[in-house]
């Protein structure tokens, strides 16, 4: 009688477990549909600023079976 109770007992939360698991996972998605009604509006704004930096990346390129010549040929050039 005992043992009856105790399966009883289990089953009991183990079902309770998964419906509350269930229901948990329905109101995630429910909550994640709702979080996509939302809609951005992008405008067009002008607004002048002083820039104070300003990158200017340069490539130079020479080639040549002699090191030397190729470092004398990029220094004539730069």
């Amino acid at each position: 009688m005992r043992m009856d109770v105790l399966g009883l007992a289990g089953a009991a939360v183990i079902a309770v477990g998964i419906a509350a698991g269930g229901w948990l996972v329905g109101q995630g998605v429910v909550e994640a549909r709702l979080g996509n009604r939302t809609v951005q509006v992008k405008g067009l704004a002008e607004r002048e600023v002083k820039a104070d930096l300003a990158v200017w990346s340069l490539r130079y390129v020479a080639s040549g079976n002699d090191l030397n010549e190729v470092l004398g040929q990029l220094k004539r050039d730069t």
